[in-house]
């Protein structure tokens, strides 16, 4: 079927516009009918992050009661709403379409004539009422189609704004070239699926004639407005293309910019953040069997679960297969199990048995015991684990737990892992099997700006390279790949960044967005140009700084926009620290820290983790901490520029690497090594150290302790080892005023 035409509306503005509404309906065959409206359309633009979703207000005058009633229908593609401009003898001009939402329809109960409000949308809204269905691994493109198809036909490209890529390709390639498997949110809806899409991406999306998504750290817009770029087609048979898109417009004095104040604008500052945390989970799919998948060897009579073990005093067995790619991590087992009541009156102790056989394709087989460890013996043997006595009935929230860790032969080789839990007079509810590995990523970055409130956490899809003992032995979604290889993509670029992984990036941008003071600007604009404009800008040049719309309404009677408006992120940024913590109860955690001055026009900069050549091999310790408080540093020059600080045999040294140290001479004895504006100084007290109240974290502390490592992130677990915290004391009195010093915590007094 098609649309037809089948109500006309038109007026004319302020500024002698001629506007045309055209409401459409699927399969309609009648005559066209013009109809007068109750009074000019609005068409609005919300801010409902990372969405900037559209739509049009109508006032319809009905002349015949429940003349406009048929509008309402459960179909929210019934009927299309199609808004056209002309000024003068020219043809009408498309600029804006959608869907009547049938929710949005009101119509009071009175003798006619009386008005009747409608609204139409660009369809984000329907995409709540769709849930997102398993679709494998896709492209950027192709996920971003398939969900928006859902919205109707009437959208026919994307324009993408961004310089996001991945290293080494353009941004061009970007959404045919990275790929990504969104199934573990199957079961969402499409606009949550689609939300958590774009913010991983630092993006936004809106309507403006075709879907347009936009980066706003990294737009490339033109002194005149206009905007690069790259569009795709609605059923991808068009690569994505490079091409300019005028979306900007001058605001400022009548005459001299495109378009002039209302009265008067409003300017607010938007306050800075000082630190932003972006978190990623790996969302691991790791197919670890249920019982049902269990298979079943014993003398006792089978059944639902519980599955009971040993009846009359035999042994029973339950077993299962995992194939492995790589068996390179540890194996967790617990068993849900109690002694049950069906053999309560039975003598014998009841016992549960955990062992692991590890066949590899080539043939080889070893086993595994708690007490014996692997082994190519067999049967493994050892004591078992007692089960309680205590009739604990058949409820499974009373279920006593055995766990055991099965340990990584420390073989590469693929092949089949076979977990046996073997029982004595036991009933057995639950098996659970898991990997032990780090489910994802936290990214903290605390900035060097003065600012005192915190950013909201971000939550992400993607993250960092996944440990490849997770490829092929599980299923891995939520990780950017290669569309072509599906090999894992491990390093990005935009256009502030060179070669970042994932998380970084987003944290980086998501930094510079919050890092400095943006302006607000509210208030009225006119639009008096000559040419009408399609739509109100999404972009103004105000004070000769451009700054992106977040709302807007835009009267088209008196063709007045009220609108809201933040400027686009400019900062130049220096990055005080980065804490780099893995999300699970089962893993450590790793700091780095470092950071330097981004460059001209908002660049962000980070230097990496150094490597050193000459350390101990156990890391640093609590006396090593301590000289970083006194005077016991080498004498340095300016020959030792860029040099840094390390431990060799006890004592501290330079190295050539790439930490620079102030110079120090005897007046200097007593002072302290800290960090101000990002570069060393030297001081007398803490001022000028970034940390948090409460003390000094082992990620503040990496820059002058890491020196002394040998090693990058991990071996922070073990600076120092037997402490959490580290406080750093005013001077002795300080310390003896701590009533109740905690362990976990190393407290620092400098020298007197």
């Amino acid at each position: 079927m098609a649309y037809n035409l089948k109500y006309r509306f038109r007026f004319e503005s302020v500024h002698g516009i001629t506007y045309e509404v055209r409401l459409l309906e699927n399969g309609y065959s009648g005559s066209v009918k013009d109809r007068p409206l109750g009074k000019a359309p609005v068409i609005r633009m919300q801010e409902a992050d990372p969405f900037r979703p559209t739509c049009c207000e109508l006032t319809l005058e009905c002349q015949v009661d429940g003349e406009y009633v048929d509008l309402y229908t459960t179909d929210p593609n019934q009927y299309k709403v199609e808004v056209y401009h002309k000024r003068g003898a020219s043809a009408f001009t498309l600029i804006w379409q959608g869907f009547v939402a049938v929710e949005l329809y009101s119509e009071p109960d009175i003798a006619p004539p009386y008005d009747v409000k409608i609204t139409a949308t660009d369809g984000l809204g329907i995409l709540k009422e769709y849930n997102f269905e398993q679709s494998g691994a896709l492209s950027v493109r192709e996920h971003l189609w398939n969900i928006l198809k859902k919205t109707g036909d009437s959208h026919p490209y994307i324009y993408t704004a961004s310089r996001l890529r991945e290293y080494g390709e353009t941004a061009a390639d970007f959404m045919d070239v990275v790929s990504i498997n969104l199934d573990y949110m199957v079961g969402k809806t499409c606009y949550e699926v689609l939300a958590e899409l774009l913010r991983s991406m630092r993006c936004i999306l809106t309507y403006h004639l075709s879907w347009l998504v936009i980066r706003e750290v990294d737009v490339e817009i033109t002194s005149a407005g206009a905007l690069s770029v790259l569009f795709s087609d609605y059923d991808l048979s068009e690569p994505t293309t490079a091409t300019t898109y005028a979306l900007g417009k001058s605001v400022g004095k009548m005459g001299v910019a495109d378009m002039w104040p209302v009265g008067s604008l409003t300017r607010r500052v938007v306050p800075a953040k000082k630190s932003v945390k972006v978190t990623a989970d790996w969302h691991l799919k790791d197919g670890a069997p249920d019982l049902e998948d269990w298979y079943y060897q014993d003398d006792a009579t089978t059944g639902a679960p519980p599955r009971y073990l040993g009846q009359l005093g035999g042994t029973g067995l339950l077993y299962t297969a995992i194939s492995m790619t790589q068996f390179t991590t540890d194996i967790k087992v617990t068993v849900k199990c109690w002694r049950g009541s069906v053999w309560q009156n039975y003598n014998g102790a009841p016992y549960i048995k955990i062992l692991a056989a590890y066949q590899s394709s080539g043939g080889s087989t070893k086993y595994y015991h708690p007490d014996t460890g692997w082994t190519t013996d067999y049967p493994p043997t050892g004591d078992e684990q007692a089960v309680d006595r205590t009739n604990r009935g058949s409820d499974p929230s009373l279920a006593q737990e055995i766990s055991l860790s099965i340990p990584s032969p420390s073989d590469s080789y693929s092949g089949n892992l076979f977990v046996y839990v073997v029982g004595h007079l036991v009933a057995v509810w639950d098996v659970d099997v898991e990997l032990v590995t780090m489910r994802g990523y936290e990214d903290l970055l605390v900035i060097d700006n003065g600012a005192r409130g915190t950013a909201e956490d971000l939550s992400i899809t993607g993250a960092r390279e996944i440990p490849s003992f997770l490829i092929g032995g599980r299923f891995a979604t939520g990780i950017w790949a290669n569309s072509s290889t599906y090999q894992i993509i491990t390093a990005f670029s935009d256009g502030s960044n060179t070669n970042k992984d994932w998380m970084s990036l987003t944290a980086l941008a998501y930094a510079k967005e919050v890092a400095a003071p943006r302006i607000e600007i509210t208030g009225k604009l006119d639009n008096p140009a000559v040419t009408p404009m399609q739509m109100p800008p999404l972009f103004i040049k105000s004070h000769g700084v451009w700054a992106i719309m977040t709302s807007f309404d835009w009267e088209m009677g008196n063709e007045d926009i009220d609108f809201r408006a933040v400027t686009l992120p400019t900062a130049s940024l220096t990055v005080g620290s980065e804490t780099i913590t893995s999300v699970a109860d089962n893993s450590g955690s790793s700091s780095s820290s470092g950071g330097s001055s981004g460059g001209g026009g908002g660049g962000i900069s980070r230097e990496t983790d150094p490597v050193f050549s000459s350390s101990p091999a156990s890391g640093i310790t609590a006396s090593d901490i301590a000289k970083w408080n006194g005077n016991v540093l080498p004498a340095v020059s300016s020959s030792d520029n860029g040099k840094v600080l390390k431990v060799v045999s006890g004592a501290w040294a330079k190295g050539a690497e790439t930490q620079e140290l102030p110079a120090v001479s005897t007046s200097d004895n007593g002072k302290v090594l800290k960090v101000v504006s990002g570069a060393w100084a030297k001081g007398t007290d803490d001022t000028g150290y970034v940390k948090p109240s409460g003390g000094i974290p082992a990620s503040d502390m990496a820059s002058a302790v890491q020196t002394s490592l040998g090693k990058a992130d991990s071996a922070l677990q073990a600076v120092p080892s037997d402490y959490k915290k580290v406080v750093l004391c005013a001077d002795e009195a300080a310390y003896q005023a701590i009533t109740n010093p905690d362990s976990d915590t190393l407290y620092l007094i400098p020298e007197t």
